[in-house]
């Protein structure tokens, strides 16, 4: 699923564009974005839906309050091109996650 939210902010308005995968694991559904590393869960998937975005709209208001979402973004891999965030590929994060592996091995 791909999401994309739109948050102001004293500068002007951001876009963000999440990928968001929902799965089932021991009767719990989890609501996970990779790119951010965020993830909501709860007993049905529609609830898990929101507690992600409930996780995901405190996470971008912290980061705005302390004006650190940019920098926070491209901390994780991201572009911030003008007034839109686009995260990194899936593929893009498996590598670093491999890589960041073998470098703790």
């Amino acid at each position: 699923m791909l999401d994309s939210i739109i948050f102001s902010k004293a500068k002007g308005t951001i876009e963000i564009s999440v990928s968001v995968y929902v799965f089932k694991e021991n009767e719990v559904f989890i609501a996970y974005c990779p790119s951010l590393d965020i993830s909501g869960y709860n007993n049905t998937e529609e609830e898990a839906r929101h507690d992600f975005e409930y996780a995901l709209n405190e996470y971008v208001r912290f980061q705005i309050e302390h004006d650190t979402l940019n920098k926070d973004l491209e901390r994780h891999g991201w572009e911030i091109m003008q007034r839109k965030a686009k995260g990194p590929e899936i593929s893009t994060l498996i590598l670093a996650r491999r890589l960041r592996q073998k470098s703790l091995d």
